[in-house]
């Protein structure tokens, strides 16, 4: 189960794409989600994004190196036995493929 840190983090990013105020900005917040995304499922599509803007590039990187150490802070967690408490949060894996 991914943490809630991160499911957080996606809805975050998501409400910020909602209210962005440009192309630019929209696209930003979309590669950063893309990029959680791509760390919870221990993905990367780093090269797809290299031909894309600087800004856009930077954002899926720091969306995808975030997701990775939020992953790693979970496994922490659960090691030292704390089990992330279930909720609405947890509904949002189901929703995560869709953008």
């Amino acid at each position: 189960m991914p943490s809630r840190s991160i499911l957080s983090r996606l809805e975050w990013c998501r409400q910020q794409r909602m209210q962005a105020p440009t192309q630019s900005e929209r696209e930003g917040w979309r590669a950063e989600e893309e990029g959680l995304r791509d760390a919870l499922f221990q993905r990367d599509h780093s090269e797809s994004y290299q031909d894309r803007s600087p800004w856009v590039f930077e954002r899926y990187v720091i969306g995808l190196e975030d997701g990775r150490a939020l992953n790693r802070l979970a496994l922490t967690d659960r090691a030292r036995g704390n089990q992330p408490p279930r909720g609405p949060m947890s509904d949002l894996l189901g929703s995560l493929g869709k953008g």
